[in-house]
């Protein structure tokens, strides 16, 4: 597992295609999974955006901001 508790900004991204999802970090592949996801519509900052949560953390405030403690 990577730890991203340094206090510096990462780029993470979550690749998805049928299936199969794919987590990066830093660019470098730190897992992946297969099977069924399910897909929760909601609202996000203010706007009609679709998201899921992905474990723990949200933004200080507006975006863009620096990540809560």
């Amino acid at each position: 597992s990577a730890s991203v508790a340094d206090g510096k900004w990462h780029h993470v991204v979550l690749s998805a295609a049928g299936n199969s999802q794919t987590l990066f970090l830093d660019n470098a592949k730190v897992g992946s999974r297969t099977g069924t996801v399910s897909i929760k519509s909601a609202t996000a900052f203010g706007k009609n955006q679709v998201f899921n949560y992905l474990g723990t953390g949200y933004l200080g405030g507006d975006w863009p901001d620096a990540p809560a403690p």
